[in-house]
């Protein structure tokens, strides 16, 4: 079992001994470890956990080649490194937690990272739940602490999520690979951080625009089109199955 602390990360070989290891010592030392389960001390934030990836940078951008869509890790650290002033900050916790769907071949379980933190509901009142991370800085997460749910729940139907299709309700520990993919698929997501803040103004642009139900159909359809852009461009990460490999 590992234990993430804001500046260590520590190896329990042994269930309920004291005995334990710094892995942060030795370069390396963390992916030897990256099918551990893990725990969260409560004070760490997102910086305490990325700061751990900088140190271990080269590994990372070949390990997680995928997991970055090809992105230079590089450019992730030089973003998460940047200088720009963050007077009220929005997000209020990153979290880890279980994304459950379904494909024709059956359940499919992963790690993914969300968030939640403060949005608008109308002029008058704040209202907090889960907002976006498709086009946020990764130095306005900093701060934010990082926490585990290791709670999920699998439904008969996709849209109806209530007792009555409740087939299962447990609990999965994440595995320090697990959270690494997590993290780094969330960033990368839209490609590099210009990339990311490119395509962040083109969106917000089209909703400047919209003034008629005719503006809202458009301003969907150039919206799913750059979504498709950045799924398209995941897929050539990902294995290609053949036939052969379907006999």
């Amino acid at each position: 079992m590992l234990k993430i602390e804001k500046t260590k990360i520590l190896y329990f070989p042994y269930e309920n001994l004291k005995g334990y290891r710094n892995l942060t010592k030795v370069k390396g030392g963390i992916f030897r470890k990256m099918n551990d389960t893990v725990e969260i001390a409560d004070d760490v934030t997102f910086g305490d956990f990325f700061k751990f990836l900088i140190k271990e940078k080269e590994l990372v951008n070949i390990i997680f080649m995928a997991s970055l869509y090809g992105v230079p890790f590089d450019l992730l650290i030089k973003d998460f490194n940047r200088k720009d002033k963050i007077d009220d900050p929005e997000i209020h916790v990153l979290e880890i937690y279980w994304d459950v769907d379904f494909d024709p071949d059956g359940i499919v379980i992963e790690a993914d990272m969300q968030c939640f933190g403060r949005w608008n509901g109308n002029e008058d009142t704040d209202h907090s739940g889960l907002i976006g991370l498709d086009f946020t800085p990764i130095n306005e997460l900093t701060n934010s602490p990082l926490k585990l749910n290791e709670h999920f729940e699998i439904y008969n139907s996709k849209i109806k999520h209530n007792k009555e299709n409740l087939i299962i309700s447990t609990t999965r520990k994440f595995t320090l690979y697990e959270i690494i993919h997590a993290i780094l698929f969330e960033l990368s997501w839209y490609g590099t951080p210009e990339t990311r803040d490119k395509e962040g103004k083109t969106i917000l642009e089209e909703v400047r625009k919209i003034k008629t139900l005719d503006d809202v159909f458009e301003s969907e359809v150039n919206m799913r089109a750059l979504r498709n852009k950045a799924v398209s461009k995941m897929d050539k990460f990902l294995p290609i199955t053949t036939t052969e490999d379907q006999v």
